[in-house]
């Protein structure tokens, strides 16, 4: 034997070894590029909106009527709720559903003015004033809303030019 020489091969140069220097060289070759590939991610759906809401209130100020009403309209229905009427007993509160067509629904959604409502001076609670007030909520499907209040007898253009469904709602049933 040479001097240096082993007759023991050192154990980085058996055979198993580098079979499996290799084989483990291959799967990391393989893994690692999709460890750090990123899928791109779906882009979540704009939110949407959901409700519309429309109300009036005038504290003490309503007269014989109902002091407050609420329009809630959704998708497929419309929903008018009148309360707190100057005489409960010949006026309960009363609450009323209507059906809607996906076209009323459609027709509404095309005449809201985001933007516009957005921009709109907020006045404050003029219900607390024994003032009357009138108000608009787009709510959306993220939760988010767009809330409006306004004088009656001062309705904001982009309010009133949100065309709300045209439907019979029953009072006296």
């Amino acid at each position: 034997m040479k001097h240096g020489a082993s007759q023991m091969c050192g154990r980085h140069q058996t055979p198993f070894f580098t079979t499996s220097l290799i084989i483990a060289s291959l799967m990391m070759m393989v893994t690692i590029p999709s460890a750090f590939a990123q899928t791109p991610a779906t882009p979540a759906a704009p939110p949407h909106v959901v409700r519309v809401q429309t109300g009036y209130s005038c504290g003490m100020c309503g007269g014989l009527f109902y002091h407050t009403t609420t329009t809630t309209i959704e998708p497929s229905f419309l929903v008018w709720e009148g309360t707190n009427s100057s005489n409960p007993k010949t006026l309960p509160n009363k609450k009323t559903r209507v059906a809607i067509t996906r076209e009323d629904w459609k027709n509404l959604l095309r005449s809201i003015d985001v933007s516009a409502l957005r921009a709109l001076p907020q006045q404050g609670c003029r219900s607390c004033r024994d003032l009357p007030e009138s108000w608009l909520v787009i709510e959306y499907s993220d939760g988010s809303r767009i809330a409006v209040n306004y004088g009656p007898s001062e309705i904001p253009k982009p309010v009133a030019a949100i065309k709300f469904p045209a439907v019979l709602i029953p009072m006296w049933l």
